[in-house]
């Protein structure tokens, strides 16, 4: 996985006919997955915007500091992958509620994920 984001990560620098790197626009990216937590500070996100909001029917207690918050760390992986292809990317985190026995989002869960999202560049979903 890391040599496959350092790869395609490299792939988006573009220069000029100067020699100089073309910064490229600021790109929204919406994460569906299960939430997104800071780690310890082991991935530097000062620079990122990540705002979200949870679309489980009932909060989850354990976690009042972020709405949210990652119940398995998945979503947190795959927001630092993302941020490693392209670093000044805005995040939107929308956290979905799990469907029982399944890995993917609640149909209610779904359908108000799909309607926050308008207007977003990318979309990243892993359920």
């Amino acid at each position: 996985m890391h040599e496959f984001v350092t790869f395609v990560g490299n792939c988006n620098i573009k220069e000029n006919e100067d020699g100089e790197e073309i910064v490229p626009r600021k790109i929204k990216v919406a994460v569906i997955d299960d939430g997104f937590t800071l780690v310890n500070n082991l991935d530097d996100f000062s620079k990122n915007e990540i705002y979200g909001a949870s679309f489980c029917a009932e909060p989850d207690l354990r976690f009042q500091e972020q709405e949210f918050f990652s119940t398995s760390g998945h979503g947190t992986l795959m927001t630092q992958c993302i941020r490693r292809i392209c670093p000044k990317a805005e995040f939107y985190i929308a956290k979905f509620e799990l469907a029982s026995g399944t890995r993917g989002p609640t149909k209610r869960s779904a359908t108000e994920v799909g309607n926050k999202l308008r207007g977003h560049s990318r979309t990243s979903r892993s359920f």
